[in-house]
């Protein structure tokens, strides 16, 4: 856990320190948390059975509350910075405590704010910040597996997916050669993500969040030519076979619960 113990926020690529703010906490003692974001069963009722059917969880976006203590002094000019940072921001951007770097929220500022101080320009702002979704994120990576030279019987490649939830990284393939890229988890029940009749040099970039497939070819479409579907990595270790002359890149994102 790291929004209670961190000095310093970072938010849309800016620090609070460059605000002369600081992250405290206004009480003493033992300190609260979201531990994960909050999630409700989702069932239906039928007429003579006492116990609903249950359809799953219904999850909702993490918010939790922030409170920045200005350093020294300030006067109007400097609380407009502040509040133009914190909140000129029209999409769900980066939000990381310098405590633990590698965790991101993606998320706004929203619903009450609240600046208290004691008249004499001393105090500090409470925020509610909104999260995109119930997930905390890892930085970015990227894998780059050079199977130029990938013999018939494919390559295999091990994938370890330390997050919490299910990973759909972005795929990019440069073909080597003419010809079929496949793909196997052989750790997901032998799914296949397959991609046909690719041109030599050509490059595809399949994205399983928004489900899109793009070629480096003018006018050139892939999706008649994705067979299976886009690669899914679950949680713990996963090992992909891969078939087809290429260089294979995989950029992702983990989820977290917390």
């Amino acid at each position: 856990m790291s929004i209670r113990s961190s000095e310093y926020v970072m938010y849309n690529g800016r620090s609070s320190a460059e605000f002369n703010l600081v992250n405290v906490n206004l009480n003493t003692g033992l300190q609260s948390e979201p531990l994960v974001g909050r999630r409700t069963l989702r069932s239906d009722k039928v007429r003579g059975n006492d116990r609903p059917y249950f359809m799953g969880f219904d999850k909702e976006p993490l918010k939790f509350p922030i409170t920045l203590a200005f350093m020294d002094a300030w006067n109007e000019e400097r609380i407009r910075e502040a509040v133009r940072w914190l909140y000129s921001p029209q999409y769900h951007a980066p939000l990381v405590f310098s405590d633990d770097p590698d965790r991101i929220f993606y998320g706004l500022f929203v619903e009450d704010n609240e600046l208290v101080h004691d008249c004499a320009r001393s105090g500090y702002m409470t925020l509610l910040f909104e999260c995109a979704d119930p997930y905390s994120y890892t930085p970015v990576y990227e894998e780059l597996h050079d199977l130029s030279a990938n013999p018939a019987a494919g390559t295999s490649i091990a994938f370890n997916n330390f997050g919490d939830e299910e990973c759909l990284p972005i795929v990019t393939i440069e073909k080597v050669g003419a010809g079929d890229v496949t793909i196997i988890n052989q750790s997901n029940g032998g799914a296949e993500t397959t991609l046909t009749d690719l041109v030599d040099g050509e490059i595809v970039t399949m994205d399983g969040e928004s489900r899109d497939i793009e070629s480096s070819l003018i006018e050139t479409y892939r999706y008649g030519n994705l067979v299976g579907d886009y690669l899914r990595l679950p949680v713990y270790y996963n090992y992909l076979l891969v078939k087809g002359k290429c260089r294979l890149k995989l950029k992702y994102q983990l989820k977290r619960n917390q």
